[in-house]
């Protein structure tokens, strides 16, 4: 079994994930990250969309992080520590990296971080179910997995592929969220609950102020997080 790199002090690792773009996946992560830190947690979040970082936008952050020793040190927003390739490279710039290039970037933004002592990293990963997938669960103990989908069945078809990849790499899943739930056709959330034997956490409705606060780099947790079913904590620090 190939040996899993240890990320020092870093009590937790929680992915979030999707396999299909745009259902929600940073919106997801941020508030969760934002909701523990309030809570007193100390987290950080990784964003490892190499190829469409939202992370910077949605914490209002933009600064070129600092190293030291060959260690970047991340940039903390809203008692977060973040990571991301957009605060590496100009935000204007395409990322035009094969496979290779891409997954030496991941091991970079989790192993060369200088984290200090976490009780959370939260990753929010990009679509798909490639190489950067691969890479972050071949190479990390994962402690958990959040599945974002929203209702439609096409989005329910990408998330079955990314489900049965993290089953496949027996990442234990902590269940399925359905966001912008009623406004789309479809309960792909409740299918896919069914389905594959996971737990439905919630089903949370488009929230207009979220995308107006998420363009603005402000805080979102509070509003997402109180839509989200108690026992979700309870879940992620068990």
């Amino acid at each position: 079994m190939k040996t899993k790199h240890k990320l020092e002090q870093v009590s937790k690792i929680i992915l979030v994930a999707a396999g299909k773009g745009g259902v929600g996946k940073s919106t997801i992560s941020l508030a969760l990250a934002e909701q523990l830190a309030a809570q007193g947690a100390k987290v950080g979040i990784a964003d490892t969309d190499i190829y469409g970082p939202s992370i910077p936008t949605m914490l209002g952050i933009s600064h070129k992080p600092d190293s030291i020793d060959g260690k970047i040190i991340p940039i903390e927003s809203r008692g977060i520590k973040a990571i991301s390739i957009g605060l590496l490279v100009s935000p204007e710039s395409a990322v035009v990296w094969r496979g290779p290039m891409a997954n030496k970037a991941i091991f970079q933004l989790l192993s060369g971080v200088e984290w200090g002592a976490l009780d959370y990293l939260v990753i929010d990963t990009p679509p798909g179910t490639g190489d950067i997938h691969i890479s972050i669960l071949e190479n990390y103990q994962i402690d958990g997995v959040l599945i974002v989908t929203t209702p439609q069945k096409i989005a329910a078809l990408d998330v079955t592929k990314a489900i049965d990849l993290y089953k496949k790499f027996h990442a234990p899943i902590i269940g399925i969220i359905e966001n912008m739930s009623g406004s789309f056709a479809g309960e792909a959330g409740r299918q896919l609950a069914a389905q594959h034997g996971l737990s439905l956490l919630a089903c949370v409705p488009l929230i207009p102020e979220v995308s107006l606060n998420s363009d603005m780099g402000k805080a979102i947790g509070h509003l997402m997080m109180s839509l989200l079913p108690s026992g979700l904590m309870p879940r992620i620090k068990s």
